[in-house]
């Protein structure tokens, strides 16, 4: 019995001078990045792990020890799910593209952080400078390394892996022809 079999969307992707890539799930997946992000900083600062303790010279070592760690994982995976939401926003079933696409939503959500970062804040100025305190650069640095390769996994693991369906006939239908032949 021959069923007639369709492909789940994809889209070429490649051209004659490199990868076209889809800016609308570029997008996306920063404001994914930046939403989950600031969940988790807000998150952060409701448990008392703030990102600001890295800076204060009132705190003990252990909370500071503990609002870096914390910052580093939940920042990472935030990233994770930026890539994933860009790589599988634009129902790709290539990795190449996917990779592209998880790589530029992490580059843009890093301009967007410190364009606003060094608008807004005279400490993250001074982060971002070289000028401010070591622990706090060595969590950006951190964050925006591994946030690199959380993004990437994230871009592998949203890339569609095409499905073959059967068109014309519900499983239902399907089981009940297996079982009549």
């Amino acid at each position: 019995m021959a069923f007639d079999m369709i492909r789940r969307r994809s889209t070429d992707t490649s051209s004659r001078f490199g990868v076209k890539l889809n800016w609308g799930s570029i997008f996306s997946g920063a404001i994914v990045t930046l939403g989950v992000g600031l969940m988790f900083v807000l998150l952060g600062n409701a448990l008392g792990l703030s990102a600001s303790n890295l800076v204060r010279d009132n705190v003990g070592t252990g909370l500071r020890a503990g609002s870096w760690i914390y910052n580093l994982l939940t920042l990472t995976a935030a990233f994770y799910a930026g890539g994933y939401t860009s790589s599988r926003a634009c129902g790709l079933d290539d990795y190449s593209p996917a990779l592209f696409h998880s790589i530029s939503c992490w580059a843009l959500t890093g301009l967007f952080i410190v364009g606003f970062g060094i608008t807004q804040s005279d400490v993250f100025r001074q982060i971002i400078a070289g000028t401010g305190p070591a622990s706090a650069r060595w969590l950006v640095l951190c964050v925006s390394l591994f946030g690199l390769l959380a993004s990437i996994m994230g871009g592998k693991n949203g890339v569609s892996i095409s499905e073959q369906v059967p068109v014309g006939e519900s499983e239902r239908e399907q089981d009940i022809t297996r079982r009549v032949a």
